[in-house]
């Protein structure tokens, strides 16, 4: 039993941390910086986008979140449902909206595996995709 709470506190503490690298996220992401959002990631990391192929590292991250700034995506949210984690690993998955101004343009559900490397999260794998009806 009381290694069940351990271990139940010890994932709450990790979503919180979590949520706060989100939070970094999505200050770079409404900066338009791009290469100050691939930061976030691993150098290994791979990005699993809607309608692309994988792509791995930060040049090649930096270009995807790039690209939607270019598109005209000015902001983001990401709402986590739940972070679990095993080791210097977390797994977290949960609902993302992109926005244009204040018009809502995408919305959808997102997983990432989070690497912890010394005392910081990073995103290690990143998928996500969207929620809207097939046009």
């Amino acid at each position: 039993m009381a290694q069940q709470v351990a271990t139940i506190k010890q994932t709450l503490h990790v979503k919180d941390e979590i949520e706060a690298r989100n939070v970094e996220f999505l200050r770079r992401f409404a900066a338009k910086d791009a290469q100050g959002v691939a930061a976030l990631y691993t150098p290994d990391a791979v990005v699993f986008p809607p309608n692309m192929d994988m792509m791995t590292g930060r040049d090649a991250i930096t270009a995807i979140w790039q690209g939607a700034f270019d598109m005209g995506v000015t902001r983001a949210t990401l709402t986590t449902i739940e972070a679990l984690h095993a080791g210097p690993y977390a797994n977290e998955y949960g609902t993302y909206e992109m926005f244009v101004g204040d018009t809502k343009v995408d919305w959808g559900k997102y997983m990432v595996l989070w690497r912890k490397d010394g005392a910081e999260w990073f995103l290690h794998r990143d998928m996500w995709n969207s929620s809207q009806p097939a046009k």
